[in-house]
């Protein structure tokens, strides 16, 4: 039977969590940079992870970014961790 079937839970990064894009995307929403900008290689720190009942996400991890000022949105594995927040 299925009984020991589990599903794959997608994995997730906290909120807080710094992290950096560690494949090409290329960004077309980033001000002053019309062209596209590709972020890979960037660091910015997640301000929202949605959750499989919150919205069907395709990139659910919400990351912002300071130099330059912007938001984008990226699936996990395009992400890789570089300092997770203290636990409290």
């Amino acid at each position: 039977g299925l009984a020991g079937l589990k599903l794959a839970q997608p994995q997730t990064i906290a909120v807080g969590a710094r992290v950096r894009v560690s494949k090409r995307v290329v960004l077309r929403h980033v001000p002053k940079h019309k062209e596209g900008l590709d972020v890979q290689g960037l660091e910015g720190e997640v301000i929202k992870s949605y959750g499989r009942g919150d919205i069907s996400a395709n990139r659910p991890i919400k990351v912002e970014f300071q130099s330059p000022r912007f938001v984008g949105h990226f699936d996990v594995n395009e992400l890789s961790l570089v300092d997770q927040p203290e636990a409290t």
